[in-house]
């Protein structure tokens, strides 16, 4: 999944290419000219914080406008320099005069915004589902951006566990079989026929039913039947279908471009079966931070994501987040020189950091971190809506 801080970020590979070829060659319309965005519009556009018509209304107005184009790298600079900084450091910088405080401001604005909505991500995700929710965020709309930002959240650490070592995530036959949860008469078994990326990025699942005797499970036509991601004892529904002659298909478009993966198969492992209503349990959500390690350039090294333990649910009270990390003897003994470090995701395209923290502060018990965070309503926040990195040191 791409960083924000890529070149256009903000922008599809597809925009991003057009607007680069209209910037260097076309020259600006006529009297149908938009007007040059402003700043607001800029740190909203690159945070992908704006509906795909307001995003592209920026674009135009980019093209027409010289000095915009010009300002909107400023406001690019600024905006990475901010996502870099503690939150404590961002909201001092609002405070300040010029184009750095007016970028930190809007930034801190935007951020907090969105954070408001977060509590509530899960639950709208569950009573509208993939399709809408995806809709509604393109459409700008707060709470559905809220909900498809944490959905991406979870969706990175799910893709992060394919690469991880098995026996960290899951014990036994679990790791090998689909998940599954509702009311499936006792002696039934569900069976992933086949789990696949098709070529053109869709995920295509098939599951048949039988009972005790090998039977096929005609007992449970026209029965509802959910398919979810599942990493770490967390789900989040992706299709809905109902049983027919023992079988159930779905079909997700687009979710191998969203995941960055290849066509092939998925282990059914990091599949769940729900059949008839899904139920949410309260708190439900991982106790596992997949963090991905860099070196000391920030890139991505070839190693498998390492587990970092959340003994809490992570809470928001009084401008900080709570939350209890504890850090394994491997993952320790792996990365004794690196930081940890915690980021909190505004919108797919955008994070802000939240702190860093030595790993050999970790010892073999938990640590209670109280870190300022963006956020305006005292409650939990979801495990989707933060990201743990492992940072080589410097040089």
């Amino acid at each position: 999944m791409r960083r924000q801080g890529e070149e256009n970020a903000g922008l599809s590979p597809e925009n991003a290419a057009i607007l680069k070829a209209w910037l260097q060659s076309r020259e600006a319309p006529g009297p149908a000219a938009l007007p040059a965005p402003d700043t607001t519009q800029m740190v909203h556009y690159l945070s992908g914080a704006l509906s795909s018509a307001e995003a592209r209304a920026v674009e135009r107005g980019l093209v027409s406008h010289p000095l915009a184009r010009r300002k909107l790298r400023q406001v690019r600079t600024a905006l990475l320099r901010l996502q870099e900084q503690p939150w404590s450091q961002v909201l001092e910088q609002a405070r300040q005069a010029g184009l750095e405080g007016e970028v930190a401001k809007e930034w801190a604005e935007l951020v907090s915004r969105q954070a408001a909505a977060m509590p509530q991500a899960r639950a709208r995700w569950l009573s509208q589902g993939w399709s809408a929710v995806r809709r509604q965020a393109a459409e700008g709309m707060a709470e559905a951006l809220a909900a498809w930002t944490a959905f991406c959240g979870f969706a990175g650490q799910w893709q992060a566990a394919l690469r991880a070592p098995r026996m960290a995530l899951a014990r036994g036959g679990e790791a090998y079989a689909p998940a599954v949860a509702g009311d499936l008469p006792a002696g039934f078994q569900a069976e992933i026929l086949y789990a696949e990326i098709t070529n053109a990025g869709t995920l295509q699942v098939s599951a048949q039913f039988r009972d005790a005797a090998g039977r096929s499970g005609l007992a449970l036509e026209g029965r509802k039947a959910h398919l979810a991601l599942r990493v770490a004892g967390e789900s989040w529904p992706v299709a809905s279908g109902a049983v027919t002659g023992g079988q159930t298909e779905w079909s997700v478009p687009d979710l191998g471009p969203l995941l960055d993966l290849p066509a092939g198969q998925l282990p059914p492992s990091y599949l769940e079966i729900v059949l008839g209503e899904w139920v949410s349990l309260p708190g439900e959500q991982r106790q596992i931070l997949l963090a991905e390690a860099l070196d000391a350039q920030e890139q991505p090294i070839a190693a498998p994501p390492a587990p970092i333990g959340i003994v809490n649910t992570p809470r928001w009270e009084a401008g900080q987040l709570h939350i209890v990390i504890a850090i394994s003897e491997w993952t320790r003994a792996a990365y004794p020189a690196y930081r940890l470090r915690l980021e909190y995701l505004v919108s797919p395209q955008s994070r802000q950091r939240l702190g860093e923290w030595p790993v050999a502060d970790w010892d073999s018990g938990p640590r209670a971190l109280a870190i300022p965070c963006p956020g305006s309503v005292e409650g939990p926040i979801p495990t989707a809506a933060l990201r743990a990195l492992l940072q080589a040191p410097a040089g």
